[in-house]
């Protein structure tokens, strides 16, 4: 009968030590915005919006820039390209939408202080559905695996369906996220 009344008031002491450190410990160290890592599906909003805008640029620039189109040809002149570019694009994404290629033309054109982009009907990726397939996030970098997936009839009515993945970084400067990298052509 000692030996159980000793364990009995060795385990309330136990218990009672315990819910005085839990109630007595310090508070939670709080972290600013630039610290924390952002959830999942934060991340995967960001870059839906990212990749949204990216897509206009290649697809309907006309929603993206102020434009203005040049007479009996297919470039149309783009008046804020400096400005919209940077709030979009990484200094490497801005680098790598200058070099993509349609049809061994530019995407991108400049001159002088003119800047120019084709006006080609592109819309692979405008109608799509985009699917996560993978998703890496840090302090400061969000990169993954997006799927495209689309459909169309041909002449004939036969369903096309279509399933592109395309891998997408982007990167915070300035407590701005940025498409670091995305390889329309690819």
């Amino acid at each position: 009968m000692k030996k159980s009344l000793v364990l009995i008031v060795l385990g309330v002491l136990l218990i009672s030590i315990g819910f005085f450190m839990y109630a007595n410990k310090p508070p939670k160290e709080i972290n600013n915005n630039d610290d924390v890592i952002l959830s999942r599906d934060e991340a995967i909003n960001i870059m839906s919006q990212l990749i949204n805008n990216v897509i206009k640029v290649y697809e309907k620039p006309s929603e993206v820039f102020d434009v203005s189109q040049v007479e009996d040809t297919n470039i149309i002149k783009i008046n804020n390209y400096t400005e919209t570019v940077s709030s979009i694009f990484s200094d490497k994404g801005i680098l790598q939408l200058e070099n993509v290629m349609f049809n061994e033309s530019k995407f991108i054109t400049k001159n002088d202080s003119d800047v120019f982009i084709l006006n080609i009907n592109l819309n692979r990726y405008g109608n799509s559905k985009i699917n996560v397939d993978k998703i890496n996030i840090t302090k400061n970098t969000i990169s993954g695996e997006f799927t495209f997936y689309s459909y169309d009839l041909d002449s004939n009515n036969n369903l096309n369906y279509y399933v592109i993945t395309k891998s997408i970084s982007a990167i915070k400067v300035d407590n701005i996220w940025l498409i670091d990298n995305f390889d329309y052509n690819n």
